[in-house]
């Protein structure tokens, strides 16, 4: 379990403190509004204002990213059974991505989230956010049939964590 900051080239990755909760929505809602993508502030994006509730206290955990003391991004992960993970909410600005960063932050998540005893990663995207449908798909996600639970998004993906480290 992350307790401190990883330092990842200038960028500063820790565990976001229920204090940033309304920033946090604030960047999500900047990186969907780029894509055309919209932000449900009262549904599934309100989870972010209550971390410890909708991530920590079922065993998962929410990242904030930093630079220059500037948040750039987020990424967040929750059980969803015994075997399963979910990665949430992994969103760079545009002047974090195309460094590794989302590589980074992937790794990190599935990382954790072996340690923690879960064998399967999933996650849900769309398809217009083409940057991270590649690096999911690169890093072994399968894509799943059925109908994605967030109505923005139209992609599902599971990936085996037991089969091979990334």
């Amino acid at each position: 379990m992350v307790t401190n900051d990883i330092p990842y080239q200038e960028f500063r990755i820790a565990p976001a403190d229920a204090a940033r909760g309304p920033a946090l929505q604030s960047l999500i809602v900047m990186v969907l509004s780029e894509y055309g993508l919209q932000a449900d502030l009262t549904g599934v994006d309100a989870d972010v204002l209550d971390i410890e509730r909708h991530y920590r206290q079922p065993g998962g955990d929410f990242f904030a990213v930093q630079r220059a003391g500037t948040l750039v991004g987020t990424m967040g992960f929750v059980p969803i059974d015994a075997d399963t993970c979910e990665l949430r909410k992994m969103y760079l600005l545009a002047a974090a991505r195309g460094c590794g960063l989302g590589r980074r932050l992937l790794t990190l998540a599935e990382t954790e989230v072996r340690q923690r005893g879960y064998r399967f990663m999933q996650l849900e995207t769309a398809s217009v956010l083409k940057e991270a449908v590649a690096l999911y798909e690169r890093h072994g996600y399968l894509s799943q049939c059925g109908a994605p639970h967030v109505s923005r998004c139209d992609r599902r993906y599971r990936k085996d964590l037991s089969l091979a480290a990334s």
